[in-house]
């Protein structure tokens, strides 16, 4: 056989590899177990408290399941932690200090925990004196700060280390611990295997051409008479077909993409491409077949798909012009249907099905299950909801598809739970603010194309300003109106601030003119209320006993000024915000509906009506039931009015609910009023008479609605009916005004002030307060006043003045994403939180008061921020070019530069959306990674692109090619790809630096030991032909040539150990290696060269921590595998050897001894171990090479220590490794050959 020359045909890699070996499922699954363990401590530990309540869980713990992500991360500190408990070092100082032995607990502050607590600091000294216990405890320090907190020999976990090792802020309150647990028990609905149907066009790597070629062969299909998606549809359904609708779109598309038959034509698309699949032998998986033919029927019914698009543009339309302002989702679908049907020639019969396919990648918050009719786009709620929208994309793309509109709001409602996930809500906050400012015409298509941060900043600064009408009106409505009483203490406290009793009452009355006190009927007053009535400046009030207030209080008559002028200049003061907060509110209530209704109101014919229950009584001599004016007027709702609009012929109906913010409108209440014909009824406003005159009693009516809302302000209940009577109160001055007139949008309805002069009539003629009832009630009277007026009762005019936000609010915290949702307020809220959460600051905006943040600069600077973190972000797991791209728009190419802190930011924020809870990794595709041809890298499209793009890719016949989400190879070869990393699709913790260096640490001297023992057996006479065996088996034979070579080597080898120290070592954190670890022969030779003191600080071996770390859990911490790693590298030093092949790890790793597939080496070492793996026919490597590869010398060198230490086992491995080749007949061998190593 003609063997090549090794240099020309292999790859040199001075490293050994990392293998990912894990049982994902487990790890998930136990990940679970804890979860619910933590919620149920959660649940139990917050029963009956009220939100603010702090909380504390130190004595709460759970169990550690073993596989879960906690047990992993903890088990390195563990068995450091008992490895220094077994030292003789240790053990002297615990009976020094009389600690008993036991469990122990490392924390972040250094300290070690033993009991009795007293002796902590002590021992904690006493380890800090020992260099060698101090670097442990230094060590442990560092991983208990990585974990959460504590490092500890048992498997409790407490609740708060729970929490911090999975990077959630820590609950400081009961609402805070609700909300936690809201995230950990969200169940996100899982996304169908073609979750994006878009995939292949919106990778990078589909070209123009490409795209050519597959238009191209569907007119081949189709002879260009019909759509792609009609042609398939008859082949798959007939010529009947099914009745499509929006719900069953998703299944019919599966159906049309997955007959067997039509996978023939997925096939001839795949090879026109030249991509996977094309060649003989591999296997075009369903999902492959399926994804290529969606792809086709997009291409053909919009040709551009792909290219640059306007943005919210899909097939020439754009979701989001102006025009479309509160359209509900169905209209601006169906406008949609009706543009591809004209445009794109689209049958009528397919338009919903095409239309599906179309905004599924681009827009699939108009495709969420069970929308509310009252969702309309460019409203403060379609704002809220597209992000919760987006929060599902970016947890699994396609997902949204699947969740019903409440499941998105209960999502949406669930408040960041650590900083990463504000950031990713402030991002994800940014576009559908920007959706709302072009559909309300506050920026254009254009300037968000050509200036996006510009842009944004006025989409943004425009809602906030639109969502501080409502903090700011939420607030004013919770201010308290000066009181007289609240005036006068205030006064009085500036005036004698020691006086402990100003509103104790215990002052009486003098006679007058006399000294003594009035006995008869005496009534004790306070100072506060005196001074209310300027009675305290009489001197006629004082103490019964003691002192005189005037002689112990000299100041007090001198300082007194007049409460009432105070108190009068101050009220007006505050209601003049008052009134206009209350305007603000109906204005922004009325512009708040929709837009029909706002036409029916601004252009009909306008008559209001107020509600009261019957004031009837039987008026002697007439003897019939009557009712006066006053009392009419007195028991009139001041909560409610109802407005009524002649419109086009028709009668419409609106009950309006000042404080509740609320108007509705009521079909029966309008019919009811046609039929009593109360139109024609004198007004309320056009009576002349005697407010006392009598007149016949109205008859009261079974009303369509609760009347107590308007009677006592009640909020929405219940009560669908009730019994009262319904008046005419009048009708403004009529405007006419066409229905094309109004201005369309919340926000430029509310600013055009086209509802004003309504707004003044009904605050004028039937406010829920008027000034004089108001200040009235503010100033209060006294009980002196009140005897001095002969006043037998209190005055009842207090007015309970409702806060309108109060409703909202709990509607916003209600778990019930339907509860009031007609509430035009319970909207508003939503509006000033979703401007609020760009700031992530929503916690902070509303109390139950409707006190409101501020949001003015800080607000768009946080949401600059967030803008930062929108350009080039990828995820590698799924296949497309943008992080969240099923989300929408959220991430435009090139509009600002972004930060490794905010792609790594984003990147913990999507894992927490999916961890904890099975769906943050697909199985399949964590089982791809397991695979040795899986590898993470970039690529570029182009030998000249600038753009490179990161992807998990699968290596096929020496070709790598993306990945799916079920870990199956798909689309061209990608030529330029570089592999970087092995995939991790599991994140584990880090260690920290130190562990590793402690892991070298031990690991160095058992290296020099088994050079030492690898020499003393090849000098040894007795064991020469044990030894020869090895030397056979793994070098290619048992020459004096060869032997004399490898004790040179050997000799090498332990010259470097006798010198080399953790000095000489770089601990590299970054993760762009698969390698355990290296060794740099420039950097070596120049140690060799050094002097002493020189060659004591060169670094030449270069350690990957995280690799090296998770190997060394993996094999159960076996500090002999460490040995071999670093013989492994030594062997790269003075032998100049490299690595052609590697002993390999299997999938099973066992405790107590190290497990490794040696069959690589055999063939190596046999003269058949392939020069390039999948080539055919096969080309083999000499069985020289042995000599030359650093792993066979490194494994050799552990089977001759094992000889020295445990020959039965040696024996045994060579038995197995003579019994593969001898099955072979000394061919390749292509089945595991396991060997035990470092048996403990």
């Amino acid at each position: 056989m003609n063997l090549p020359d090794i240099a020309k045909t292999s790859v040199v890699r001075f490293s050994k590899p990392h293998r990912i070996l894990s049982d994902p499922e487990k790890n998930i699954k136990s990940d679970q177990i804890e979860r619910q363990q933590i919620l149920t401590l959660l649940k139990k530990g917050i029963t009956g408290e009220d939100d603010d309540i702090p909380v504390y869980w130190d004595g709460e713990f759970i169990t550690a399941q073993k596989g879960s992500s906690f047990e992993q991360a903890h088990q390195p500190g563990a068995v450091l932690l008992q490895r220094m408990m077994d030292k003789p070092a240790f053990k002297h100082i615990l009976e020094e200090h009389g600690v008993k032995s036991g469990s122990f607990h490392v924390f972040t502050a250094g300290q070690i925990f033993v009991w009795p607590h007293d002796r902590v600091d002590r021992v904690t000294n006493a380890i800090n004196l020992d260099p060698e216990l101090k670097d442990d405890l230094t060590t442990l320090t560092e991983i208990a700060a990585s974990i959460g907190g504590v490092v500890s020999t048992n498997d409790a976990i407490g609740v708060k280390q729970w929490i911090a090792f999975h990077e959630y802020d820590l609950p400081v309150d009961v609402k805070g611990i609700k909300n936690l647990i809201k995230h950990l028990e969200f169940e996100y609905s899982p996304s169908p295997p073609l979750d994006n149907y878009w995939a292949m066009i919106s990778a990078p790597e589909l070209s123009s051409a490409e795209r050519k070629t597959i238009r191209a062969l569907t007119e081949q299909f189709t002879g260009r008479e019909k759509k792609l998606m009609a042609v398939l549809w008859e082949i798959a359904f007939g010529p009947q077909g099914h009745t499509i609708t929006l719900a069953n779109c998703r299944e019919l598309l599966h159906e049309l993409g997955t007959p067997p038959f039509l996978q023939s034509w997925s096939k001839t698309y795949i090879d026109a491409l030249g991509w996977y699949g094309s060649s003989a032998g591999d296997d075009i998986s369903e999902l492959y077949a399926e994804q290529i033919l969606m792809t086709a029927i997009i291409l053909d019914t919009y040709p551009a798909a792909g290219e640059e698009e306007p943005r919210n543009h899909v097939a020439g339309y754009n979701l989001y012009a102006p025009e479309n302002i509160e359209k509900s989702a169905q209209d601006i679908i169906f406008d949609f249907e009706r543009h591809l049907e004209v445009n794109h020639q689209v049958p009528v019969y397919a338009t919903t099905l095409a239309a599906y396919l179309l905004l599924a990648g681009k827009a699939p918050e108009l495709l969420v299950r069970e929308l509310p009719d009252s969702l309309l786009a460019g409203t403060s709620e379609w704002i809220a909801f597209c992000r919760g929208v987006a929060l599902a994309e970016a947890n699994a793309i396609g997902s949204a598809l699947s969740m019903a509109y409440c499941d998105v709001m209960q999502l949406e409602a669930i408040e960041p739970v650590n900083k990463d996930l504000e950031i990713l809500h402030s991002v994800l906050a940014i576009d559908p603010i920007i959706d709302w400012a072009l559909l309300n015409s506050i920026v254009t298509l254009d300037s968000v194309n050509s200036h996006y941060p510009a842009a944004v900043e006025s989409a943004i600064a425009a809602y906030q300003a639109f969502g501080d009408l409502y903090t700011q009106t939420a607030t004013t409505l919770a201010t308290a109106l000066p009181t007289r009483k609240a005036i006068s203490l205030e006064i009085l406290q500036h005036i004698v601030p020691g006086c402990d009793f100003l509103e104790e009452k215990i002052l009486y009355e003098k006679r007058r003119g006399s000294h003594e006190f009035n006995n008869f009927e005496p009534l004790a007053m306070s100072m506060v209320e005196l001074n209310m009535s300027n009675h305290l400046g009489t001197s006629n009030w004082d103490l019964r006993r003691g002192t005189s207030i005037y002689q112990s209080f000299p100041h007090l008559l001198p300082g007194l000024v007049s409460t009432e002028g105070v108190f009068k200049r101050r009220f007006d003061q505050a209601y003049a915000p008052l009134a206009k907060a209350m305007a603000t509110t109906v204005n922004l209530v009325l512009s708040g509906l929709p837009p029909i209704d706002r036409a029916r109101l601004l252009c009909g014919e306008i008559t209001l009506f107020t509600l009261r229950p019957s004031v009837a009584v039987i008026q002697p001599p007439d003897m019939f039931l009557q009712e006066k004016q006053k009392d009419k007027d007195a028991a009139t709702g001041r909560y409610g009015l109802v407005l009524c609009s002649n419109h086009e012929g028709r009668l419409y109906c609106y009950e309006l609910f000042t404080l509740q913010g609320e108007c509705r409108k009521n079909p029966e209440l309008a019919a009811l009023i046609e039929k009593e014909n109360l139109l024609q009824h004198p007004a309320r406003l056009d009576f002349t008479g005697h407010i006392n005159s009598l007149s016949k009693a109205a008859t009261p009516l079974m009303l369509p609605t609760d009347i107590e809302r308007y009677t006592h302000g009640v909020p929405h209940g219940v009560a669908l009916s009730s019994q009262g009577v319904i008046d005419k109160l009048g009708s403004p001055p009529r405007t006419e005004k066409k229905s094309s007139e109004t201005q369309q949008g919340h926000c430029k309805s509310f600013y055009s002030g086209q509802f004003n002069s309504l707004v003044d009539f009904i605050l004028k003629h039937r406010p829920v307060w008027t000034y004089e009832e108001l200040i009235e009630d503010s100033r209060g009277r006294t009980e002196l006043e009140l005897k001095l007026a002969r006043e037998e009762n209190y005055f009842d005019t207090f007015i309970n003045i409702i806060v309108p936000f109060k409703s909202c609010y709990e509607d916003l915290t209600s778990d019930d994403p339907d509860r009031n949702r007609g509430s035009v307020l319970a909207c508003t809220i939503e509006l000033a939180v979703n401007v609020l959460l760009v700031v992530g600051v929503v916690a902070k905006a509303v109390s139950m008061v409707g006190k409101a943040a501020s949001i003015g600069a800080k607000s768009r600077a946080l949401a600059k921020t967030g803008l930062v973190l929108l350009n080039s972000v990828f995820n590698p797991l799924d296949g497309t070019p943008e992080l969240l791209y099923g989300a929408g728009k959220y991430l435009k190419k090139g509009a600002l530069g972004i930060g490794k802190l905010g792609l790594h930011s984003l990147e913990n924020a999507t894992h927490q959306l999916r961890k904890l809870n099975g769906a943050a990794d697909s199985y399949d595709l964590i089982k791809a990674a397991q695979r040795i041809d899986v590898a993470q890298g970039t690529w570029r499209p182009l030998d000249s692109a600038v753009d490179s793009f990161v992807f998990a890719a699968v290596r096929k016949n020496d070709d790598w090619y993306a990945l799916n989400r079920l870990g199956q190879p798909w689309g061209k070869k990608l030529n330029n790809f570089e592999s970087t990393i092995k995939l991790h699709p599991i994140r584990y913790k880090f260690m920290p630096e130190s562990y590793a260096r402690s892991v070298i640490k031990e690991g160095l001297p058992l290296a020099r030991k088994k050079v030492d023992s690898a020499l003393s057996v090849l000098s040894d006479t007795a064991s020469k032909d044990d030894a020869n065996l090895v030397l056979k088996l793994l070098l290619g034979d048992a020459s004096p040539q060869t032997r004399n070579q490898y004790i040179t080597y050997l000799n090498e080898v332990k010259a470097d150990f006798s010198k080399v120290s953790l000095n000489n070592v770089i601990f590299d954190g970054s993760k762009n290696t698969e390698a355990l670890a290296s060794l740099n022969t420039t950097w070596y030779k120049e140690w060799q060269a050094a002097s002493h003191s020189e060659a004591a600080r060169k670094k030449f071996i270069r350690i990957n921590i995280h690799n090296f770390n998770d190997n060394y859990r993996k094999e159960f911490f076996n500090s002999g595998t460490t040995a071999d790693g670093l013989i492994h590298e030594m062997f790269h030093g003075a032998p100049d050897t490299r690595d052609f092949n590697y002993a390999l790890a299997p999938d099973v790793y066992q405790k107590g001894y190290q497990q490794l597939d040696v069959g690589p080496l055999l063939n190596l070492a046999s003269g058949h171990a392939p020069a390039i793996p999948g080539k055919y026919p096969p080309v083999y490597l000499k069985s020289t090479t042995a000599l030359k590869n650093a792993d066979s010398f490194a494994i050799t060198t552990s089977l001759l220590s094992q000889l020295a230490t445990n020959r039965p086992v040696y024996l045994e491995n060579i038995k197995a490794m003579q019994l593969a080749l001898d099955r072979n007949r000394n061919g390749y061998i292509g089945v595991d050959v396991l060997v035990k190593l470092n048996t403990i």
